[in-house]
């Protein structure tokens, strides 16, 4: 791998942190899980406890080409893998730039925002439709008050969608999503003892990492400290 970054991180007289950089990624011969052969009418797949006989018919056709199997989708050719292997793929770009701010006002408040932006890789010798890309825009912004006794924080988070091609012959992105994430607290016996509820996704979005990922939804969560 060549890597290039150039940034700068600074701040300002009222407590201001800023910081930039900018980034480029040539990596060459990197390995690569790919679907070697799938089935086919050259390749048909034996009947098994979890492929009735009955299927097998369906391989001989391509998709959306013979009614009985309409079931499945008309014809299964070239769509279920029988054989993976390992490559090394030519040269892969990526390039992006990440951009924050971060600043305490007083004794009690601060904030943070942060963005990046990632182009799509570049793949070479290889078809990108059968690479993941990452996605195009993140970004953070969150805000938090601590009084001593009693504290609180609030962030949103947003990431674009992302496409996967790493499992089996699925491919499909992942949406997009914004969480908003929120905490509460308060320290009792002279600070030794804090109490907080976190909030996860508390506006109930679907969230989805990966496409085969779980969906996450809303969750809340007490938690008890004790300093000794």
């Amino acid at each position: 791998m060549t890597a290039y970054e150039i940034g700068y991180v600074g701040s300002l007289d009222n407590g201001l942190s800023v910081s930039v950089a900018a980034y480029r990624n040539e990596i060459e011969g990197s390995i690569d899980f790919y679907v070697a052969r799938t089935y086919g009418p050259n390749n048909l797949p034996a009947p098994g406890p979890g492929l009735p006989a009955q299927v097998i018919p369906c391989f001989l056709f391509a998709p959306g080409t013979f009614p009985p199997c309409a079931a499945v989708g008309g014809g299964l050719a070239g769509l279920v893998p029988s054989d993976f292997s390992y490559r090394n793929i030519g040269e892969t770009t990526d390039q992006g730039v990440e951009f924050s701010l971060q600043q305490r006002l007083g004794s009690a408040w601060s904030w943070f925002f942060n963005a990046s932006w990632q182009d799509e890789p570049e793949f070479e010798g290889v078809n990108p439709i059968e690479q993941n890309t990452p996605p195009e825009w993140r970004g953070n912004l969150g805000l938090s008050w601590d009084g001593g006794m009693f504290f609180w924080s609030t962030n949103v988070n947003y990431q674009d969608e992302a496409y996967w091609a790493d499992v089996l012959n699925v491919r499909a992105p992942t949406d997009s999503f914004v969480q908003v994430n929120a905490g509460l607290g308060v320290r009792l016996l002279d600070e030794r003892l804090t109490l907080q509820i976190l909030g996860a996704n508390i506006l109930d979005e679907d969230v989805q990492q990966h496409i085969f990922g779980d969906i996450i939804g809303r969750k809340v969560t007490g938690q008890l400290g004790f300093r000794f």
